[in-house]
């Protein structure tokens, strides 16, 4: 059978999502230096010490989680490449079965079973890198019956990580050829 390779996790990127605590840490201590110069120049005891003691506080939080989670990510998703490129994962080809779609807004995995092999995700969830792309979202995995084959490995917590998703080409039938009075 011939398939189309539509996903494979060593085109992933790392998520943006991992820019936030940066950022919120930036601001912070933006605030903190925008209201002590701020003071510092106006020559006067501080009233602001709200804004001082905010801005540090966030600075110096959002700095501590962006210095684990960044990391801790960026590992992860090297991992989980070199697990593919070793060739360390599964393949099953076959059927869906028991597909549940994931709503448009969330709030539920999309799931279902190849080969009685369970498989969920959600364009939502951040906690790891692999397939996540549900059928609301323009995924390609989209009813039962529908031909695939996937490669994966199961995760220390029991999670089916989808790393290459291929979907069952289609044949197509010949077209008809145009009569020359149709030209």
């Amino acid at each position: 059978m011939d398939y189309i390779t539509v996903y494979e996790i060593t085109n992933e990127n790392p998520d943006l999502i991992l820019a936030v605590p940066l950022i919120l840490a930036i601001g912070g201590f933006l605030a903190f230096y925008i209201t002590f110069r701020k003071n510092k120049l106006a020559q006067k005891k501080s009233k602001d010490y709200f804004t001082l003691f905010f801005g540090l506080a966030f600075g110096i939080i959002f700095s501590i989680v962006a210095a684990i989670r960044i990391p801790n990510s960026l590992k992860k998703l090297k991992e989980h490449k070199q697990l593919f490129l070793d060739g360390s994962f599964k393949t099953i080809e076959g059927k869906i079965q028991d597909f549940e779609p994931m709503p448009y807004q969330g709030h539920k995995n999309e799931e279902f079973k190849l080969d009685g092999i369970p498989f969920a995700y959600s364009d939502f969830q951040g906690n790891y890198y692999g397939f996540q792309n549900t059928a609301s979202h323009g995924g390609p995995i989209k009813y039962n019956g529908q031909e695939i084959r996937l490669g994966y490995f199961t995760n220390l917590d029991g999670e089916n990580i989808i790393v290459r998703v291929e979907i069952k080409k289609w044949k197509r039938l010949p077209t008809k050829p145009k009569r020359n009075a149709d030209l």
